[in-house]
């Protein structure tokens, strides 16, 4: 290659680079990324733990800042409704801990995230995790299947507990929009270290 089209790679870059700083689109949102060093986690498979923000679809109008690095496992969670096991494939599981409103908050997702809509998925959004855990949100999507959704005063009074790595909430929900439901629910979680 000569110096020329060298010279003109770079100055394109260049201007890429600065042309899609230049467009962005002006929101408050703050993310800052830190990598952590691949460590080995030993779950039923062993599952080699990378840093990456997967809060791709982050709704909150509230600044948030990625504090930690993503962990993730390949170890299932436990999730029961009206004391029955669902079934489906909630793996891989990534916990990320984040900063919103000032407060921490780990989020946990359960389930292949990608653009297929034929997937079984798992949210939970756990605020003051190190402190007094809270729960503000949870989710359970099967593939074909009705949402199981809380509402806000169903999170209120939903318990939290920790034992090592491995979060339990319990409490009471719903299936999609029928808020008229208190269906109990039961769901067990590992973050891996």
């Amino acid at each position: 290659m000569n110096v020329t089209k060298k010279m003109a790679a770079v100055l394109a870059t260049a201007t890429l680079a600065l042309g899609l700083t230049a467009c962005g689109d002006g929101s408050e949102t703050e993310t800052v990324t830190e990598t952590a060093p691949a460590t080995t986690v030993t779950t039923d498979k062993d599952a080699n733990t990378t840093a990456r923000d997967n809060d791709k679809d982050d709704d909150k109008d509230d600044a948030s800042e990625s504090s930690a690095a993503a962990a993730s496992s390949e170890k299932a969670p436990s999730i029961t409704i009206d004391g029955k096991q669902v079934s489906g494939t909630f793996t891989p599981v990534h916990c990320t801990l984040d900063t919103d409103g000032g407060q921490q908050e780990l989020n946990i997702d359960a389930g292949d995230k990608s653009d297929n809509a034929e997937r079984d998925e798992l949210e939970v959004e756990i605020t003051d995790p190190e402190g007094t855990p809270r729960l503000t949100g949870l989710s359970v999507e099967r593939a074909n299947d009705k949402e199981f959704e809380l509402t806000d005063a169903q999170e209120n009074a939903a318990t939290v507990t920790k034992d090592g790595s491995t979060w339990t909430i319990t409490g009471e929900g719903h299936y999609d929009d029928d808020e008229s439901t208190a269906i109990p629910f039961d769901v067990k979680v590992s973050c891996p270290a």
